[in-house]
Parts: C-alpha cells; structure tokens; sequence
C-alpha cells in the first residue's frame, strides 16, 4: 500500500494525474459523482462502487441508532 501510495502521489505532483508517467497497480478513477467507482485504498487495493455504502453496512450490525 505504501508504495502505491508513494507513485500515486509523486505521479499527482509531477503531472496532476495520479495514474501517469508512472503507473501503479491499480488505476485511480476520476470521481465525479457519487455513484462513480473510486479507489479503496486496502489491502489489497481495488476499485469499488457505492461510495460509503459499505461503511453503513459495517454500522447497521451494530444497531448504532
């Protein structure tokens, strides 16, 4: 993760864009909805959809309310 991270980063610094010169594992993808997949940056790193669904479901079983 943390050299994905460092590429991701140094590749933002030098071009804006964190997937180029250098490219890393997994490409990031540009969000521009809610509903657009995104970068989930865990062991493994992959790209998954429904920002902030998975979190509720993780709260639900607690019956947080």
């Amino acid at each position: 993760i943390s050299r994905a991270m460092a590429t991701y980063w140094t590749n933002f610094a030098k071009t804006t864009n964190p997937n180029k010169p250098t490219e890393a594992l997994v490409s990031w993808p540009k969000i521009r909805r809610k509903s657009d997949p995104y970068l989930s940056i865990d062991n493994p790193i992959r790209i998954q959809k429904k920002y902030l669904s998975n979190p509720c479901k993780f709260w639900d079983k607690f019956r947080y309310q």
